[in-house]
Formats: C-alpha cells, structure tokens, sequence
C-alpha cells in the first residue's frame, strides 16, 4: 500500500512538473511573438544628454525587469546631435537592444517623432522630452503606469 502510493506521488509530480515546463514553454514563445504588439514604445526627445542618458537606460530597463515585462522600444531623438549621446547609446546597444537613436535636429524633432509614431505599430506610445532630472522621474512614473 506504501509503495503504490508513493508510485502515485513520483507519477504525479513528473506529471505536474511536465504541464509547468510546457506551459513555461509556450507562454514564453508567445510572449516573445506577441511582444511588438502589447508591449509600448518610447520616445524620448533629448539635448546633450550625455551625462545622463546611460543611467537613464538602465533605470527604464530595470524597471521592465522588476516588473516581469519587456522594455518595449525606446527611440531616442537627440536634437543636439551630439556625438558623445550616439557613442553611449552605441556601447549600450548590445546589452539593451530595445534602444534606438535617432539624429535630428530642433526644427527636425517633430517631424521625427511623428514619423515614428506613424511608422510605430502599436497600442500606445510615450513622448516626452527630457531636460533634466525631474522630467526623468516624471516619465518613469508614467512609464510604470504603462507597463
């Protein structure tokens, strides 16, 4: 009687873990099909950002992370054109491959981000354009309501 009921256990164990590694399995599959068409986008218009735009990065990534969801795009418009902001976002590229930069100019930024916007098939997108610190945190506030 033991026995059996042990056998039952293992049997029923090996099953429940082979349900949770499929399932795992295609929710993982589907998510990563299906991440252009829920997760948003978005566009951040800068000037000189370099002292700040790597941090910047990596909070909107780690709060993707600490939220279980993906990033989303994040297309940045760099009005000054500054070469330093394009070599970070660069170096930042491979480890964080949701960022985009985009080259423009003060006359040019509207037009670029209604480009994307058109060109951006998604539910929703967040355009903000970023000064200073506070404008940071205001748009990562709004970016947490998103997600």
């Amino acid at each position: 009687m033991y026995v059996l009921f042990t056998d039952i256990l293992v049997v029923l164990l090996a099953g429940y873990g082979l349900v949770m590694i499929v399932y795992q399995m295609v929710s993982h599959f589907s998510k990563n099909n299906a991440v252009h068409h829920w997760s948003p986008a978005a566009i951040v218009i800068v000037e000189e950002a370099e002292g700040w735009i790597e941090w910047f990065v990596r909070k909107l990534s780690l709060h993707g992370f600490m939220q279980g969801k993906d990033a989303g795009d994040l297309f940045i418009i760099d009005t000054s054109a500054s070469s330093e902001t394009y070599q970070i976002v660069s170096r930042l590229q491979p480890t964080h491959p949701f960022v985009t930069y985009v080259a423009s100019s003060d006359a040019r930024g509207v037009s670029d981000v209604l480009a994307l916007l058109n060109s951006n098939r998604r539910s929703q997108a967040l355009v903000a354009a970023m000064k200073d610190e506070r404008d940071i945190h205001q748009f990562l506030k709004a970016w947490e309501q998103l997600l």
